[in-house]
């Protein structure tokens, strides 16, 4: 299954799809997820600060792999389990 895109909240973005195979990686908006899955790290997440409560906060993750939470959003692009 190929999951397009991915998100996640790191700045190594290339070593990590070089190294996983992993589909192109987007950075995290704290506003508006995107399409497909958006992967959070909670510890990267709380010290950010953000003046301002983000959308991952307000709804439960899809799903836990380890410490990350997985959120599967759907859209035109993107089709959830």
């Amino acid at each position: 299954m190929l999951i397009e895109p991915l998100t996640l909240p790191v700045p190594i973005e290339r070593d990590l799809q070089r190294y996983y195979g992993l589909p192109s990686i987007l950075p995290v908006d704290a506003m508006h997820p995107h399409e497909g899955w958006n992967v959070i790290s909670p510890t990267v997440a709380l010290t950010l600060g953000l003046p301002f409560k983000p959308w991952y906060a307000a709804i439960p993750p899809t799903e836990r792999v380890g410490i990350l939470w997985l959120y599967c959003v759907p859209g035109k692009k993107a089709a959830c389990p």
